[in-house]
């Protein structure tokens, strides 16, 4: 697979890998229920490095090949504003470090883009209100935040004690205003461990996600544009997308913010997608119907 395919690679197992993280559980300990929230003061920082690792094969007709990418990445967390009704706004700034293929390192100027934070706005119990994304490395929407790790746990509408578990139900917006992905599944309050210093919540999930949805390409251009990676000019038509992942999650998080302080995540995906003509290419697509099967693993710190 050439470097340059590597964005819509990377980008789209972000997406769907990304939502692993979208979604938590929690719960097993003789101690007292408690009721988890999202609850960081206003102007609070936190910085985060994360580590993706992801295989798998890209398939178009009679053509096949695998691939393989580890990403590092490194996230920064302000608290911009917790509003009366609990709700929290939070800018989140992602730096690309180092992308590397069994074949070496990928150099920086093929990954290159321009560099913009997103925005996610949280419910009190860490559902995703609004999503406002930016570009990391040419990587765009929901894929420039790197496992959507600003995706926390889902938390429980009930005070939980370790043993305890609750249904999941969380949805991952792509676009504003447009599509959505859900993932369904159970969680479980594992444990309370010691992490950074930091007395955590151990949440463990598990869960499905279908990847079912049409992205609007003239939208995309106007959300994101060339620095992107999209192409200049008139595009129009849509990217249709079919599929489904698993997903499981262990992440702790601090109680008294809701904010993680680590997880490890991944999932296994198979996904079906076609990228239509662009009038540069004149009547032939920009990609042909295409199907990718793969694997994820990705870790996050406090650093």
């Amino acid at each position: 697979m050439s470097s340059r395919a590597l964005p819509i690679v990377v980008g789209i197992g972000l997406v769907v890998t990304a939502v692993a993280q979208a979604v938590t559980i929690a719960g097993h300990e003789p101690e007292p229920p408690v009721l988890l929230r999202l609850q960081p003061e206003e102007g609070q920082t936190v910085s985060y490095r994360m580590e993706m690792e992801m295989d798998g094969r890209v398939s178009a007709g009679l053509l096949g090949q695998p691939f393989e990418v580890t990403l590092v990445l490194e996230q920064d967390w302000r608290v911009e504003e917790v509003e009366a009704d609990g709700s929290v706004t939070i800018e989140i700034e992602t730096t690309l470090v180092e992308a590397t293929t069994p074949q070496g390192p990928i150099p920086e100027s093929e990954l290159a883009g321009v560099e913009e934070p997103s925005t996610m706005r949280f419910a009190a119990d860490g559902r995703v209100l609004d999503a406002s994304f930016g570009v990391t490395g040419g990587i765009t929407g929901p894929a420039s935040i790197p496992g959507l790790e600003g995706f926390g746990p889902t938390f429980p509408e009930d005070p939980v004690a370790p043993g305890d578990t609750w249904d999941l139900s969380a949805e991952l917006p792509l676009l504003p205003g447009g599509p959505s992905l859900t993932i369904t599944g159970e969680g479980v309050l594992d444990d309370y461990e010691e992490v950074h210093g930091v007395r955590s919540a151990v949440i463990v999930s598990e869960g499905k996600m279908p990847l079912d949805f049409e992205l609007d390409l003239e939208e995309l251009a106007e959300e994101f544009g060339p620095e992107g990676g999209l192409p200049e000019g008139e595009i129009g038509g849509t990217i249709a997308y079919e599929g489904e992942m698993t997903l499981s999650s262990r992440q702790w998080v601090d109680p008294a913010t809701g904010l993680q302080v680590r997880s490890e995540g991944g999932g296994a995906a198979e996904i079906s997608f076609s990228l239509p003509a662009l009038p540069q290419n004149g009547d032939t697509p920009a990609v042909p119907s295409t199907r990718m099967e793969f694997d994820v693993e990705i870790t996050l710190e406090r650093r």
